[in-house]
């Protein structure tokens, strides 16, 4: 059964103490509960806010997955499990790509189908910002608080797919089997080309390298702002005037947001959920 907190400034529903996107249904969580995997399936897994479309895109140039129809939008041929149908997904053609925030606990897994896993993350105080945003931006989560009360849900995993390290660990722990890959967001603003170069080999596309030249061209940040399908600025229904799904693509936003007192507070909490952990975060990149 879904819930609500009303403690929460944000539209939301809770399922099993998780908060969740405002549009998830009951019917939506029992359909992933019997999301019947095909051979060679694709998941592109996320934290919200880590690079979800970037990767999706990335992955769109290399392999071109193709809609149940030609008239599926754009932004719907690699789908968002939390939100197109699964009877939808079900009538995808193979390989079958999908993308979600659902966590690790949730994805379906099955060892004899060669599937496969891509994990992007980023480091968490620029998640909170672009958050921050994007919640003060989409008119479905009829945001009314501040940025200090995001700061205060976000560290107590109050916000939409829970704890950060929750959703992130189990896949870090997972990222050296042969059907997962790891990537990080700030790894791709470094260098995407060979970000490109490491997706492709990972799903067996042998491409040039003019051909991987042109796919890290059009996987820019400021070519995929620039176009109207890999912009979710074309549904304004969506979204208040003034903001942006695509907002700014950087590494270091946070500077700009966050106080002495916040940066104390984040620190602990990070340094409590990393511990133990080889996993490394870079805050601000050359």
């Amino acid at each position: 059964m879904l819930i609500k907190d009303p403690s929460l400034k944000f539209n939301h529903v809770i399922s099993q103490d998780l908060v969740l996107y405002p549009f998830v249904t009951e019917q939506q969580l029992e359909d992933m509960a019997r999301f019947k995997t095909h051979p060679g399936d694709v998941f592109l897994l996320s934290y919200p806010k880590t690079g979800t479309f970037w990767l999706a895109e990335i992955v769109y140039n290399l392999a071109h997955p193709q809609g149940p129809t030609e008239d599926t939008p754009r932004i719907h041929t690699i789908p968002l499990l939390e939100y197109i149908p699964y009877e939808q997904v079900e009538t995808y053609p193979s390989t079958r790509y999908v993308k979600t925030h659902y966590p690790y606990e949730m994805i379906p897994k099955n060892p004899e189908q060669n599937l496969k896993y891509i994990y992007i993350s980023r480091n968490p105080r620029d998640v909170l910002v672009s958050l921050y945003h994007h919640m003060c931006g989409a008119l479905e989560y009829e945001w009314t608080g501040t940025w200090d009360e995001l700061f205060g849900y976000f560290l107590a995993g109050k916000v939409p797919f829970g704890c950060f390290f929750d959703h992130v660990l189990p896949w870090w722990k997972e990222r050296n089997n042969d059907n997962v890959l790891f990537i990080k967001f700030e790894d791709l603003k470094k260098d995407l080309k060979s970000g490109v170069r490491q997706v492709a080999e990972f799903l067996g596309f042998e491409i040039s390298e003019a051909e991987l030249e042109s796919v890290a061209q059009n996987c820019t940040f400021e070519a995929m702002k620039a176009r109207p399908e890999t912009n979710l600025d074309q549904y304004p229904e969506h979204f208040k005037p003034g903001t942006s799904f695509l907002r700014k693509g950087i590494v270091g936003d946070w500077k700009n947001y966050f106080s002495e007192e916040q940066l104390q507070a984040f620190d602990q909490w990070y340094n409590s959920h990393i511990q133990g952990s080889d996993l490394k975060f870079e805050f601000t990149i050359e």
